[in-house]
This record gives structure tokens, C-alpha cells and sequence, in this order.
């Protein structure tokens, strides 16, 4: 009954997903003329690429950084093979259409060195929640300090307002992590006596969720590396908008400065919300929509969208395919994995040949 019912909302998800992108489709090609984009695509500075492409590097490297803070609790693994693991696990997403974010590149540190995967797979809730909390700050500052555009006065006051009340709420939620982390106990008499006046029931199905929650935060002991693990999310984060520079510097842009910040915002909202959906082409639209705001024609933002989607994934392709190649790993093995996650029992294929229990249901170590 329940299979049923989730497999028709599946359907009608899909559906809606395709209908949706129809729609992106046609607001691009409305009016868009494909010759001034051949001659912007033509006409582009494609020296510019070469920055483009050592931000994109660079952002992955300070991301496999912030990981390996975060995976020191476990064990202290070497970035170069961290940042393997997140070209890998990029690669995969568009190879065998693995959904699950996190997994690929927890499977690839797990299988390399000899962990537990549901241990490795757990570091990357902190991984998350780290990203989480400097993405948000970001917001908080461009909706606080930057004058967006087509806003009216009162607009940008209420903005400015929402921005400060962002930070602030940014800040506590991070100072709360952190408690949880360090004080457990006190975290768990807490919520407690939060949740003493419900049903029983909920009251175990919360504590049980806290629990699996609190299991998932893995922060460095010591508090010089935690604090370069927020150093780390904050470098990542303050990448984005400078490798938007050096991309509207191919088509000969010229935005202000705040442009930058609330485009790496406004995309990655757009991204999202995408991805939920199942829409295709959201980007390549957030993009024309967010950069017409600044007066750039259309055909410019998307050759701008298309030059973008087209360098990430030429650099996503080589490395991936690079350390795929490194690591020893299969794309069938890839895909054994997708198809077995979540399965009850079978085997996973590995390198060396060894089969163990299927990751998450077990402690698998190679």
C-alpha cells in the first residue's frame, strides 16, 4: 500500500520535473537570438578560463581541507586523497546518477583507508552543517550590506533587517553545534526536559532523532582546528563569488562587486530548488534572469550559463576520471552501489575482491 502510493508520487514527481523543464526551455529560447550568442560565445576571452578553472580546483581543495577537519576525529587522512574522494564522488553523480551526495566520496576514504563506511558517511552531516552555516552567513550579508537590484527603499530596509536577523540566527545555531558537541550529556538533559510534556511515544522517537543527529556531529577535538574548520567553510564560500569574476571576465562583463555575492546566492537558491523538483536548465534561467537585473542581454547570460556548465564539467570529467583511475574503482562497482544502498543484505564488490555487508546496514571495512 505504502510502496504503491510512494512509487506513484515518484511518477507525478517526474512529471512534474519534465513539464517544469519544458517550461525553463522555452522561457530560454523566447526571443533569445542565437546569432548575437554565437558571437558572444565567438567573440569570448577564453584566456580568462584558466583562472575560472584553478578557482573551481581551488574551492574543491578547501573543501576536501574542511573535510579532513572534520574526519580527524576518525582518522587523519591526506587532502589529496580527500579531494580524490569529492572529484569522484562529482564524477559518479553524472556517470550512474547517484543521488546520494555524500556517498560516492565516503566510500572512496572508506575503501582506501580500511573505515567503517556508515563512519565515514556520518562526517559528512558535519561536512554539511559546516557549509551550511557559512552559505548562510553569506546571505546574511548580502541581504544586510549590499544594495540588491530593482530594490525599492523599503525593500532594501526589510532586507537589511532579514540579513541582521539571519546572521544572528546563523551565529546562534552555530554556537548551539558547538555546545552539542562539546557537552552531550547536557545537550540530551535538555532536550529532555524541552519535550517531558509530551506522549511517551514522541518523546523516544525524539530522543532516539537527537541521538542520531548528535551521532552525526564530529567535530576536531582540540579548538585551534576547529576554528580552522570554520576558517576553511568561510574560505570556501568566499571562493564562489571570485570564480563568478573571473567568469564574466571571459564574456568582457563588467558588474559591480556585490553582484558577485548575490549571484553565488541566488544561483545556489535556484540550484536547490531545481534539484527538488527535477527541473533541468534551472541554472542556465537563474542565470539569464539574476544578470538581466544588471542589464546584461540575455544571450550574454547564457553563454555566460553555458561556458560555466561546460568548464565544470570538463573538470569534474578529467579529474574524476583521473583519480576513478587512481582509486582503482569501477563504474560497475559505482553502480553496485547505488543499486545496493539501502538493500538489507548482498555483497559489494571491491578492488581487492573482498565482499562485506552493504554500506550502512553494517560495519564494512576493506
Amino acid at each position: 500500500m505504502l510502496g504503491g502510493r510512494l512509487g506513484r508520487m515518484r511518477r507525478w514527481h517526474g512529471l512534474a520535473g519534465i513539464l517544469l523543464s519544458l517550461g525553463v526551455l522555452a522561457f530560454m529560447l523566447y526571443r533569445l537570438d542565437l546569432g548575437a550568442l554565437g558571437r558572444a560565445l565567438a567573440g569570448a576571452q577564453y584566456a580568462y578560463l584558466v583562472p575560472l578553472v584553478a578557482m573551481g580546483i581551488l574551492l574543491q581543495w578547501v573543501s576536501a581541507l574542511q573535510w579532513r577537519y572534520v574526519l580527524s576525529p576518525v582518522k587523519w587522512v591526506r587532502p589529496l586523497r580527500l579531494f580524490g574522494a569529492q572529484m569522484v564522488g562529482a564524477l559518479a553523480r553524472g556517470l550512474v546518477q547517484v543521488q546520494v551526495g555524500g556517498l560516492v566520496k565516503a566510500y572512496v576514504v572508506a575503501r582506501r583507508e580500511r573505515l567503517s563506511l556508515s563512519t565515514v558517511l556520518a562526517t559528512t552531516i558535519t561536512d554539511h552543517l559546516v557549509h551550511g552555516f557559512t552559505f548562510l552567513g553569506l546571505l546574511g550579508v548580502v541581504l544586510g550590506a549590499i544594495d540588491l537590484p530593482l530594490a525599492s527603499a523599503r525593500a532594501q530596509t526589510a532586507l537589511r533587517t532579514a540579513g541582521l536577523t539571519t546572521l544572528v540566527l546563523d551565529l546562534g545555531l552555530l554556537a548551539v553545534l558547538v555546545v552539542l558537541a562539546v557537552s552531550p550529556v547536557w545537550g540530551a538533559r535538555t532536550v529532555g526536559r524541552m519535550l517531558g510534556h509530551l506522549p511517551t511515544r514522541w518523546v523516544i522517537w525524539a530522543g532516539e532523532a537527537y541521538a542520531r543527529f548528535r551521532q552525526g556531529i564530529c567535530l576536531p577535538p582540540r579548538w585551534r582546528e576547529r576554528v580552522l574548520l570554520l576558517a576553511y567553510g568561510a574560505g570556501r564560500t568566499a571562493i564562489a563569488p571570485v570564480e563568478f569574476y573571473w567568469l564574466a571576465r571571459v564574456l568582457g562583463v563588467d558588474l559591480p562587486w556585490s553582484a558577485y555575492p548575490f549571484l553565488v546566492v541566488s544561483l545556489a537558491f535556484l540550484a536547490f530548488l531545481s534539484s527538488s523538483l527535477g527541473i533541468r536548465g534551472g541554472f542556465q534561467a537563474g542565470m539569464a534572469i539574476i544578470l538581466g537585473f544588471y542589464g546584461v542581454p540575455k544571450e550574454v547570460a547564457v553563454a555566460m550559463a553555458l561556458i560555466f556548465a561546460g568548464v565544470s564539467r570538463g573538470t569534474t570529467m578529467g579529474l574524476g576520471l583521473l583519480f576513478l583511475w587512481v582509486e582503482g574503482i569501477t563504474k560497475e562497482e559505482l553502480r553496485t552501489l547505488a543499486k545496493r544502498w539501502g538493500a538489507s543484505a548482498g555483497p559489494l564488490p571491491t578492488r581487492d575482491g573482498f565482499e562485506g555487508p552493504i554500506p550502512g546496514k553494517g560495519d564494512w571495512k576493506t
